[in-house]
Order: C-alpha cells, then sequence, then structure tokens
C-alpha cells in the first residue's frame, strides 16, 4: 500500500488531460502478460512526467501495482489510470 500511496503522491502534479489516449503505439486491450503491463505503465508514465520521469520510481510502482493485482491486468490498468 505504500508503494501506492509513494505513486499518488509522485503523479499528484499531472493534468487530468494526460489520459492513455495520448499513447499511441500501446494497446491496453493487448495486455497479456506482466512483460505486457510494464511496457504499457512505462509509456504512460514517461509521458506524464517528461523530463521530471524516474525511472527508479517508475519500476517500484509498477512492480508494486503488479503485485499488488496478481494477473489481473485490468485491475492493472485502472490503477495507473486512476493515478492519473
Amino acid at each position: 500500500m505504500e508503494r501506492i500511496n509513494d505513486f499518488k503522491t509522485f503523479v499528484a502534479g499531472i493534468s487530468e488531460t494526460t489520459t492513455n489516449d495520448s499513447v499511441s503505439n500501446v494497446n491496453e486491450a493487448d495486455i497479456k502478460s506482466d512483460e505486457d503491463f510494464k511496457e504499457y505503465a512505462e509509456v504512460i508514465l514517461k509521458k506524464a512526467f517528461g523530463e521530471d520521469y524516474d525511472a527508479e520510481k517508475a519500476k517500484a510502482t509498477i512492480d508494486g501495482i503488479i503485485q499488488k493485482n496478481d494477473g489481473d491486468y485490468g485491475a492493472m490498468v485502472g490503477v495507473l489510470q486512476a493515478s492519473m
């Protein structure tokens, strides 16, 4: 839970207009594995944070989402999007 709270703090300054619609090469419906989710989440976070993107924080956040949702990729996408 601490990692999720850290993530929410991490994204607090992001505009509500930042959504997965701005991600051109990633289709959330195609997420079928942890690796697919990691790729999707990295693209979302990189676009959201731009120059302020921190790979270590992103990895910790993504790993926490994966661990907490244990194979439920729809829930993982939901957690990531809700945090934006």
